[in-house]
């Protein structure tokens, strides 16, 4: 495997080498970071990248510690924010919390950190987002596991209760928390700047937070107020597989390969660089809610002339997508080469969709995921065996 990235290295967080650089430079075309036997990309983050190579688990400042009795294969996911890891979550529902000690990173559990909090009554998580403005939603384990990935007949006959807690503070301190309910356990659970989107078994996409932007994808209503999930009708009843956000975009990718996108630009964009798949992509910064009520809430997106696309990855304002016949194209800003087509005049930003330059012959190499981080962006690669 090979894990390809490009973007925004003020960090060194797209540095995986022995590099000692005090000035990291930007990549403006897909470089490749990171090779394995098996690699998993755990956290794109701002400032941080994580990931699972050969059964380690390191960021860029190094291999990160785990507790006794635990090894990576027991990690399910990662999370964080702009300051970097905050924790991560294992198979069996248990919430690590990351710290930094005088031998590097390490995940501690969070019932055994010291303090007087009553720690186990956390619940085991299933699913775990955090929002841009810190807040975290957790989906509780149903089972004391996480149901498969990618399985389509998970239902569970009860409601399901989300939890959103203001920070991460809140949640180990087991404070009181804002519940949501679903019909059913998500399969994925994702965020944005200001909202949260949640996967269902059925492929139905539910959303809820900050109504401005069209962030949710859907107009707020008294029955489903935008503080409550509410199901993303634009979408036409096509059932998901895969879901995306980044700064105040989301994208879907349907299980027949059609992509969805919804939400705005970063506020105060340049009002001539305009994303051209986003829904009312010629709209004004001052209109009012309901005329962006009426501009249209989803977009279905033509990519390359309707070519199927199998995965999506969105960041702060731009997004990738990775076609059935292997080629990944790109759209919105890349100023700091996030969208991988190089640097230059005519280059910091891409209105309409462009193909990406991978750089190798793609008869030996096959893109199997990608991914987006705030201003950067990453490939997944595995090698064909000659």
């Amino acid at each position: 495997m090979e894990l390809y990235a490009c973007g925004f290295n003020a960090h060194g967080q797209l540095n995986f080498s022995t590099s000692t650089d005090d000035s990291p430079k930007d990549f403006y075309k897909l470089r490749r970071i990171l090779t394995g036997t098996s690699i998993r990309l755990l956290v794109a983050g701002w400032s941080t990248t994580v990931v699972e190579v050969d059964g380690t688990l390191r960021s860029n400042r190094g291999v990160i510690k785990l507790p006794t009795g635990c090894s990576t294969q027991d990690i399910s996911s990662v999370f964080g924010d702009h300051t970097g890891i905050l924790g991560a979550l294992t198979l069996n529902g248990a919430l690590l919390v990351h710290r930094d000690s005088e031998d590097g990173e390490e995940l501690n559990l969070a019932s055994s950190l010291p303090s007087s909090s009553p720690y186990n009554a956390i619940p085991r998580i299933a699913h775990l987002a955090v929002s841009g403005i810190g807040e975290i939603c957790i989906s509780p384990s149903t089972s004391g596991a996480t149901p498969p990935a990618n399985t389509s007949n998970y239902i569970e006959a009860e409601p399901h209760h989300l939890h959103t807690h203001p920070s991460l503070s809140s949640l180990l301190q087991s404070s009181t928390a804002t519940t949501h309910l679903l019909p059913q356990p998500p399969l994925h659970l994702t965020s944005n700047a200001n909202t949260f989107a949640a996967l269902s078994p059925s492929g139905s996409i539910y959303t809820w937070g900050d109504p401005r932007y069209q962030h949710l994808g859907r107009t707020p209503t008294t029955t489903t107020p935008a503080q409550q999930p509410g199901l993303v009708t634009g979408i036409g009843g096509v059932p998901m597989k895969k879901i995306a956000s980044g700064g105040w975009m989301t994208g879907a990718v349907s299980r027949d390969g059609d992509l969805y996108v919804w939400g705005r630009q970063p506020p105060g964009v340049d009002e001539g660089n305009r994303i051209g798949c986003l829904p009312g992509a010629s709209r004004t910064t001052n209109m009012s809610a309901e005329e962006e009520s009426e501009d249209g809430e989803v977009a279905l997106v033509d990519v390359d002339g309707g070519v199927d696309v199998v995965d999506v990855g969105v960041g702060a304002g731009h997004i990738l997508a990775l076609t059935r016949d292997g080629r990944i194209f790109g759209v919105g800003d890349n100023s700091n080469g996030q969208v991988g087509i190089g640097e230059g005049r005519g280059r910091r930003f891409c209105e309409n969709w462009l193909e990406v330059p991978m750089g190798f012959e793609q008869e030996k190499k096959v893109i199997v995921r990608v991914d987006c981080g705030y201003w950067s962006s990453f490939v997944l690669v595995r090698v064909d065996q000659e």
